[in-house]
């Protein structure tokens, strides 16, 4: 983004500074607190940016909140390989159905045999992102 773009975002009070790409993709999640799994749930993308990822689900997710996302990436490795995007973050903001996750961690896993929940096989792979103790 150029610095006149910057501005002219600043201006109409979007004070976002990363580019944000509208990526729509199904995903799951996982609210974590001291190393437990306390709810799960699924939604779906509206766009991702650098440092965060904007998502629909039916549940509001309280500000502060730490999660894990695995959201199956539109793009394949080598055009074969299904990967997912691993990302441990925490909520934002959160309006009615539209929860904004701050990234800490990311990282691409392969997908291999994982689908979505809605094919009674997870997006998670056998090893979990960690979620940093503090934040």
């Amino acid at each position: 983004m150029t610095a006149r773009q910057r501005r002219a975002h600043l201006r109409s009070g979007d004070r976002r500074s990363g580019h944000r790409y509208k990526i729509t993709a199904d995903l799951e999640y996982r609210v974590i607190h001291e190393g437990q799994i306390l709810q799960t749930g699924s939604g779906r993308t509206l766009d991702v940016s650098r440092g965060g990822i904007l998502f629909k689900s039916q549940e509001i997710l309280p500000v502060g909140t730490l999660l894990e996302l695995a959201v199956a990436w539109p793009a394949r490795l080598d055009n074969s390989v299904a990967l997912n995007l691993c990302v441990s973050g925490e909520i934002a903001r959160a309006s009615g159905d539209h929860n904004a996750v701050r990234i800490l961690k990311h990282e691409f896993c392969v997908r291999g045999r994982y689908g979505l929940a809605n094919r009674r096989v997870s997006l998670w792979p056998a090893r979990a992102v960690a979620v940093p103790a503090s934040a």
